[in-house]
């Protein structure tokens, strides 16, 4: 298997893991924090459908309390990512943590 197999391999594993879990999955861009991609799940969960969600701001549809920006979903997912890019020694890490979105920090 060539690399370039391998990472279609792992593409398709990703479509068919992120459509057929049962929660809801918002993929965000870790710099703007603009919503990519949501699975079917996450429509059901908020009510929108994946292109309307991807037009939305996290803002639109979370609860008042405390009230996500878009500034502070960016601020949260490069947190998240540099702290799921880097092991426990400092090294880089080539596998990618997923972590929800919390209040505390």
């Amino acid at each position: 298997m060539t690399r370039s197999d391998h990472n279609k391999s792992e593409s398709l594993t990703y479509e068919e893991i992120f459509h057929s879990v049962e929660d809801g999955i918002l993929v965000h861009d870790a710099e703007t924090g603009a919503i990519l991609d949501a699975n079917q799940a996450a429509e059901h969960l908020y009510g929108y459908s994946s292109n309307e969600l991807t037009n939305m701001h996290i803002s639109d549809f979370s609860a008042d309390h405390p009230a996500y920006s878009q500034e502070e979903v960016s601020v949260r997912l490069i947190k998240h990512v540099q702290v799921a890019s880097t092991n426990s020694n400092g090294s880089s890490n080539e596998t990618m943590e997923l972590r929800g979105l919390s209040t505390s920090n």
